[in-house]
Parts: structure tokens; sequence; C-alpha cells
């Protein structure tokens, strides 16, 4: 495949260099503090969560698969269309892919990323204050009570209320993705974001990639228009920001 965008996948690497330096900073200072943080090599609960990307990060995300990797991509692509257009509801929607797709297509079978330096940033942020099987739990299954008790049991001065994911990570997370945006805004004239697998998938394509590098807008609509639980564009200075976030709440 030819070579993507070298201004926007250098930011996108040069964004996840800045986020691990800082949260290398946060872990530390969390040990200090005796905050406990469970993820480990291989844990992969969160895996199964579906992830919100920018397109820079797609592009850098792509411009590593084999060709093995395409046809399993596609093959997973075309299985969550076909579960978003019996949808309307993105919480729904979220639980559906979750059950009936599985764990994220870049997933190696020993649990851990097959492209982990290229991860984005949102999984790069996640960080579980609670034990593993929290973050493959169905909260919607659990009783009035038993999700109250999981809810007085968070420490609201470190998670993102009402997850037991940790807030900081997430919040320099967010910032680093507008930046990544902005960039994006300024070197082709739009902002494009959504489901990193999809996202991943469009930019093999020579043609609609090439199109989104020479301030194509009319394929910006035609996708949001086709896939809007998936994806957010905008041409605007405002910014691609109106896709509802993963929701992990009980």
């Amino acid at each position: 495949m030819p070579a993507p965008n070298p201004p926007l996948t250098t930011r996108a690497r040069s964004a996840h260099q800045l986020l691990d330096a800082i949260i290398g900073q946060w872990r530390n200072e969390c040990a200090s503090q005796g905050s406990r943080l469970y993820c480990h090599p291989g844990c992969a609960g969160c895996c199964s969560l579906q992830v919100q990307a920018s397109w820079a990060e797609a592009l850098l995300l792509a411009e590593a698969l084999t060709e093995t990797e395409q046809r399993q991509l596609r093959g997973y692509v075309r299985r969550l269309l076909a579960l978003t257009r019996q949808q309307r509801d993105y919480k729904q929607l979220l639980a559906q892919v979750r059950q009936q797709l599985g764990s994220c297509p870049f997933l190696a079978a020993d649990g851990r990323c097959a492209h982990y330096s290229r991860r984005p940033l949102a999984c790069r942020a996640l960080y579980a204050t609670r034990e593993p099987h929290y973050c493959t739990l169905d909260f919607s299954r659990l009783s009035s009570a038993e999700k109250q008790t999981f809810l007085a049991s968070l420490d609201r001065r470190l998670v993102d209320f009402p997850t037991h994911y940790a807030a900081a990570p997430r919040q320099f997370a967010a910032s680093l993705e507008q930046q990544l945006l902005q960039h994006q805004q300024q070197w082709t004239g739009h902002r494009l974001l959504g489901n990193l697998p999809l996202l991943v998938c469009l930019a093999g394509r020579p043609r609609l990639r090439a199109a989104l590098q020479q301030h194509a807008t009319g394929w910006l609509g035609r996708l949001q228009r086709r896939w809007p639980l998936l994806l957010a564009a905008n041409s605007n200075s405002a910014g691609a920001d109106s896709l509802p976030r993963q929701h992990f709440s009980p």
C-alpha cells in the first residue's frame, strides 16, 4: 500500500510518545500514593470495547498491516456494518458489538495487541483501578443493589466516575486527540474520527485516502451519513466531536 500522509502519521506518533511519557510519570505518582492499577500484558479485558480514534492514528496503524491482517480486518468490518444497519441506538450497538464480534481485530492469540506500538490514544489511556473481571462484566445484568455497591466502592478522586477506569490518563489523551484533530484540520481542511477498525479499513483504500488528503469534503458527508454511529466528521473549525463516547458505566 502507498505510504499514508507523513505529516499526519508523524503527528500521531509524537502524540503517542508524549502520552506514554505523561502516563509513565502518572503511574509513578500512583505507586507512590499506594493506588493500585490492575492492567498487565495479556489481560485484554478492555480489548472488546469499541475504540474511538483519529484519522491520523488510523493511517499510522493501516500502514503496518499485512495482507492477511487486512483481509481479516475487512471481514470484521463487514460484520460490524451489518450490526450497525440493525441499530439506531449507540449504547445498544456497543453492547451488541461486544457480544457478537468479540475482541478487537488487532488482538493476537496470546491476548496482546499485535500492533502495540501503534495502538491509539484511547487504548494507551485506559487503566483499570479494579480487578480484570470488571473490564468484561456486563453491568446491565447486575441488580440495582449490585450496581450501587460497585459505585460506592470507586475512588472518585482517581476514576472517571461512574467507571472504574482512571480519569487522568483519559483526560491527557482527550487533549492530545484534540491537538491531532486540529492538525488534521490545518493539513486537510477537515477532521475525522470514529470507530478504529472501520477507520483503519477505510485508510487502506488508496482512492479514499488520497481524497481525504485533498480537502474532499464531499467524501466526509457521505461517510458520516452512511455510518453516523461509527464516524464523526467536520470540515469546520468546530471540530469532529459529535460521536458519543464509549459508555463504560453500569
